[in-house]
């Protein structure tokens, strides 16, 4: 049996419900990255200090 450890970095996660299926799946998460502070506010809550809240297209 081959075990394959999965892992995500959530571009424009918003509040990070993707991610939070995601890990509900096994994947361990990496980071997540969105422009909204509300948004990154809300995602911490979930992932802890893994949000980075900036534009990305700078």
């Amino acid at each position: 049996m081959v075990l394959i450890n999965l892992t995500y970095i959530d571009f424009f996660s918003g509040a990070g419900g993707w991610g939070c299926g995601l890990q509900m799946l096994g994947f361990k998460h990496l980071g997540s990255y969105d422009i909204n502070e509300s948004a990154c506010c809300t995602a911490r809550a979930n992932f802890g200090n893994q949000i980075s809240c900036l534009d990305l297209t700078k």
